[in-house]
């Protein structure tokens, strides 16, 4: 992935979007054929910001022309059911697992992951609506991943970051996911996680990064592993909510390495910051047919490799369907998250 990383960075689209907090890195190994970047490493404690500055001359004079102004989009009814939908107003449908030394059978592994007797945190009235999920860093939840038979869905949470670390997970959801590839039980995953793989190693967050090791293997022999991000090499959502969502239209294209892609958008807090098709490919997009088999996993911040997340997440919402720009919008608009949440006491027990 590193040489495709150069030229995704030399056309990135500076978007104007607060950045979300202070930044905090801590990485480990994977099994991935992950090509990151070409650029030296950036020291990941840096905060990247925009320069300001004023040269104390005459302001320029205004454009003859301005640009025409994008109408902003209204929000709108959402029509799709969700396939999957986890409010966290209570522990319904989750299950508390932590990481452990005992790889069991999985070939790609760092960590197995086991149930675990830690508390399901449910923070109340802290969440974007209602009461929110938070993980403490010391375990994570797993919950029923469907099949989705095409290609054609959306992702949707929230999410406030107290740490995130460099390919941990937020939420990861896929099949085999622990497992090295093979041509009978491919590896596919899509992960919302961190990385320096911004403009010269800027740390960007969130990022949908994702994986399928059979598809493009006359190009690469581990399949393909692109990503997608808001495209303005900033953080969002540390110490701030903030809602991430992606959209897959269902249509396949090639990217400019050869393998193919889904055409898809992607969303910081209901609007569209990046949108992956055929005309405006690199590397971004997601991996074709990622749910699409028996099997599927879903764990909410944990994984196989990387340090467990610590911080809340709210509103999870998967849909067989691709949702428009307005609905992304009235997604958003349904959320009204405290400013600061309080995250809640482990109980006597714990």
């Amino acid at each position: 992935m590193k040489k495709f990383l150069a030229m995704t960075a030399a056309l990135v689209l500076t978007m104007s979007l607060a950045a979300c907090g202070n930044t905090e890195d801590s990485s480990s190994s994977k099994e991935k054929k992950t090509t990151t970047t070409t650029a030296a490493p950036a020291d990941d404690s840096a905060e990247v910001s925009a320069a300001e500055g004023d040269d104390g001359g005459e302001a320029a004079a205004p454009a003859e022309s301005a640009a025409e102004e994008v109408p902003a989009v209204e929000a709108e009814a959402i029509t799709a059911t969700p396939l999957v939908y986890l409010g966290f107003e209570d522990t319904t449908g989750l299950k508390a697992v932590e990481q452990t030394e005992d790889v069991t059978g999985l070939t790609g592994a760092n960590f197995g992951i086991g149930a675990s007797s830690h508390e399901i945190m449910i923070a109340e009235g802290q969440g974007a609506v209602g009461n929110s999920l938070y993980i403490d860093g010391k375990y994570g939840v797993d919950f029923d991943m469907p099949e989705i038979d095409d290609d054609s869905y959306t992702i949707s949470f929230w999410f406030n970051a107290d740490r995130v670390a460099t390919y941990g997970p937020v939420v990861q959801m896929g099949r085999n996911i622990g497992m090295a590839s093979t041509p009978s039980e491919p590896v596919t995953w899509i992960n919302f996680t961190k990385t320096d793989w911004g403009t010269d190693s800027a740390a960007i967050f969130p990022v949908a990064w994702n994986r399928n090791s059979s598809i493009g293997t006359e190009v690469a022999a581990d399949g393909v592993w692109p990503w997608i991000y808001a495209m303005d090499d900033m953080e969002h959502g540390k110490r701030e909510w903030c809602m991430v969502t992606v959209v897959a239209d269902g249509k396949r294209y090639t990217a400019d390495d050869g393998m193919e892609r889904i055409q898809t958008k992607f969303y910081i807090n209901g609007e569209l910051m990046w949108d992956a098709n055929a005309e405006n490919m690199y590397y971004q997009g997601l991996s074709p047919e990622i749910f699409a088999g028996e099997g599927n996993e879903g764990h909410i911040g944990i994984n196989y490799w990387d340090t467990v997340y610590k911080g809340f997440i709210d509103e999870l919402y998967i849909y067989d369907d691709a949702l428009t720009d307005g609905m992304v919008k009235g997604l958003f608009e349904q959320g009204n998250p405290p400013a600061s949440p309080v995250a809640p006491a482990l109980t006597a027990a714990e």
